[in-house]
């Protein structure tokens, strides 16, 4: 289950024949064409990429400094009281 990888997925409506420019986009932008939909005038290109992983270690260092800052906070003021 750690190992599985999770992607974000777009779908991009476009005129038809002018699939190839937006595939090509895509793909520099790191999305991996999934489907092509073909209607009369437009069609859909879905595609997906792998989700980013969050970092975990930057927010747990942020919410420990926001602990740390509260205490140092509630202790000063509890010491002018």
């Amino acid at each position: 289950m750690a190992d599985e990888i999770k992607y974000e997925h777009k779908t991009v409506r476009t005129v038809r024949g002018t699939d190839g420019l937006v595939i090509s986009k895509m793909r520099k932008d790191g999305w991996e064409l999934v489907e092509q939909s073909q209607g009369t005038l437009r069609s859909a290109l879905h595609f997906r990429r792998p989700k980013k992983p969050l970092p975990w270690l930057l927010i747990g260092l942020a919410a420990a400094v926001l602990v740390i800052l509260a205490l140092v906070i509630g202790a000063a003021s509890g010491s002018h009281a």
